[in-house]
Parts: structure tokens; C-alpha cells; sequence
């Protein structure tokens, strides 16, 4: 999960947050409505090796930031998947994959905590949740379920306004770390009944960057194929690129605007992709995956999307595995071969000539979970 909306994050949590995840925690002012006056008492190790466990098909943390400070935390837990609609694929073969982003069909469970003071009371609890939201529901979650202390009346105000209908109450139906009994209220929120104060428009748009989801990918090739009218051999990369997703030999990732993808760039992890060829060392099964295919809307370059989305294609290729990634550069795109190299990309691994042109193939070194040197 990456979105960015105006001066707004919602991000991955990883293992570097674990310090300032556990000064939140171990907070007994933040963790008081959650059940926890003298807080967790948890450590930044334990919290490390829980977000290594994060998956979008399952459970993810989140870290929520304004303007690169963190500021607060939310959660997302997929809940009771249900059965593939009539005429949908259910063999999906990315259903088993380690970071498998497809919950198309699901409940998913959420919570927030602005745990910062000074941005306490100010709206943006609202919006960051109106970001996840959208973005759940719009890769196919059909409910949002979330529950409140029945003591955090205010918590409670923002939700309905939301749209969240109250479910019930649950009295006195668990104690506290004090043995205080306390009552939860239990919320809901389908699509229809959602109101967005995300405030997106063409004017301030949210942005995402996600592995693809299949409608995302059938968007971006019926969007390149239609930029290169009377030319086949762009209807040859839409099959391979299909294909190659089929067959778990790549993973193509996307910028997408306001739900619309407009760029993206694609993880090669095989080495009998057409786009290795010949080449040794851009693609070894396990170890070294190659990035294939950036681009972005001509009217969107220069404002960091690609470098958003890079950033989430290398912690997923940490995530699989794979010690290394590489990518090719023609000396020429002196602009792109800048940016690669400020992006770590300094190692020199080989060259070929592709229809006449020179690229020269660079790598950079990741290190394990989530983390990247």
C-alpha cells in the first residue's frame, strides 16, 4: 500500500518504523481507548519481525505521514473472502503468491490511531481514512468493518459521518489491561453508503502505487496498444505480457490516479522473458529480478511517481528473495541514467545492443525483509 494525496501518506509500514511504532505503543495516552493505559510494553524487535509477516491478502500496517512526518498508524485484515462471482476466474494464480495484493470480494477489518497530539483534532483522521477506503474498495473489497471503545464518542462522530452504520454493542464484553470491564460498538460500511472527504479531484488527486490487479493490467495494455495505433508489435507485448503474468514469470506494477493507471513498470523474474533474451546476469531464478518497461503519462513525468512505485517493486523483490535488482539504460537518456544511478542502481553487469541501440544493465543490492542498504 502506497497512497499520497496533496501533503498526505498512507504507506507500507517496515522494519525501520519499528522504533517509533513501539514509542506509539508503549504510549499509555495512545493506547488508552484501545484497551491499554500503561501501554503494549512491546519492543522494537518483536514489532520488526511481526511486520515482516505484513501481506495485503492477509494483514498489513500502515504508517501514516504529513509532509514525511510520521504522524500516526492504521491496519487493514482481510476477512472472509468470499467465492469468485459467476463468470470471474477463481484460478487465480497469483491466489498463492507471498505478497498476493487480490481481495476482490472481502470484508476488510480496519483501524487508525493519529498517535501525534499536535495533529490530533484537526480532520485529518477523516481523510486518511477516506484514502484507504477507496483504495480497498476499489481493489474489490465489498465491506469495511471496523469497531470503537463505546467510551470514544468521538471516534464514533467521524465514523458515521463516514457512512458507517452502527452494527450493535457489545456490553462490558472485555476487559482492559486495567480489569476494568469495557463496551465495543461494531461499524460497517458498504460502497453505497461511503462519503469520501478525501477531497479527490483532477485538481488534488490520490495517487496509488500496487502490484497490478488483472483490471489494472488489462487498462494499462488497452492504454499502450491504443498510443501506438498501426503497430503490431505492441499487441505481441500485450500477450507476453499477459502471459507472463499467467505464468508467475513477471509482476507488472502501477501508478494510478484517481483509480486510473497511468504508469507503470514491471518485475521480470524469469529469465525466458522475451525482454532478457540473451543476457546473463539481469535475471537469475531467486536472486536477481530485472525491472522492465517504466514509464508514466508524458503529462505526469517529473513529479515522483516512478520513484514511488520503484521503491515499492524493490521492498516486494526484498519481500520474494531476490538479492539484487538490475535495469537497463541507454547512454544516451542521460536524464533516466542520472536517476537510476541516484536510485543506487551503480553497479555495472553487462550490455547488449537492442535494435541497433546500446543499454547498459546495472544492479542494485537489496538485503533481506523488507528493508532495503
Amino acid at each position: 500500500m502506497f497512497l499520497v494525496h496533496d501533503k498526505l501518506t498512507i504507506r507500507n509500514a517496515e522494519k525501520q518504523d519499528a522504533p517509533i511504532l513501539a514509542s506509539w505503543w508503549n504510549d499509555g495516552a495512545v493506547m488508552a481507548h484501545a484497551g491499554f493505559p500503561r501501554g503494549l510494553g512491546t519492543t522494537p524487535g518483536k514489532i520488526a519481525e511481526e511486520i515482516a509477516a505484513d501481506c495485503d491478502g492477509s494483514r498489513r500496517r500502515l504508517i501514516l505521514e504529513i509532509g514525511e512526518k510520521p504522524v500516526g498508524e492504521m491496519s487493514f485484515t482481510i476477512l472472509r473472502p468470499l467465492p469468485a462471482a459467476e463468470g470471474e476466474n477463481s484460478e487465480d494464480p497469483w491466489k498463492d503468491w507471498p505478497l498476493y495484493r487480490g481481495i476482490r470480494g472481502a470484508t476488510a477489518e480496519i483501524g487508525i490511531k493519529i498517535c501525534d497530539a499536535a495533529y490530533q483534532e484537526k480532520g485529518f483522521g477523516r481523510i486518511f481514512l477516506s484514502m484507504l477506503i477507496r483504495e480497498l474498495l476499489r481493489r474489490g473489497a465489498v465491506k469495511i468493518v471496523l469497531d470503537t471503545n463505546l467510551k470514544n464518542t468521538r471516534a464514533q462522530h467521524v465514523y458515521e459521518k463516514l457512512g458507517f452504520v452502527k452494527q450493535g454493542v457489545r456490553m462490558n464484553s472485555w476487559r482492559d489491561q486495567e480489569g476494568v470491564l469495557q463496551s465495543a460498538v461494531d461499524y460497517a460500511l458498504t460502497e453505497n453508503e461511503f462519503v469520501d472527504y478525501s477531497g479527490e479531484s483532477e485538481k488534488c488527486p490520490v495517487w496509488s502505487y500496487r502490484a497490478c490487479t488483472g483490471e489494472d493490467l488489462k487498462r494499462l495494455w488497452d492504454m499502450n496498444v491504443a498510443d501506438h495505433p498501426g503497430k503490431p508489435i505492441w499487441e505481441r507485448f500485450r500477450s507476453q505480457a499477459f502471459r507472463h503474468d499467467a505464468l508467475q514469470m513477471a509482476k507488472t506494477y502501477a501508478a494510478v490516479r484517481n483509480g486510473r493507471p497511468v504508469g507503470e513498470g514491471t518485475l521480470l523474474f524469469s529469465p525466458e522473458c522475451e525482454a532478457v533474451g540473451e543476457l546473463k546476469h539481469i535475471v537469475i531464478p531467486g536472486e536477481v529480478c530485472n525491472v522492465n518497461g517504466l514509464r508514466i503519462r508524458k503529462e505526469y513525468e517529473g513529479q515522483g511517481h516512478i520513484s514511488r512505485m520503484m521503491k515499492l517493486m524493490e521492498q516486494d523483490a526484498a519481500v520474494l528473495g531476490f538479492h539484487t535488482v538490475t535495469i537497463g539504460v541507454e547512454p544516451r537518456e542521460s536524464r533516466n541514467l542520472a536517476i537510476y544511478l541516484h536510485w543506487g542502481y551503480t553497479d555495472y553487469l553487462e550490455y547488449e545492443f537492442d535494435h541497433g541501440a546500446l543499454v547498459i544493465y546495472y544492479g542494485k543490492e537489496l538485503c533481506g525483509g523488507d528493508g532495503l542498504l
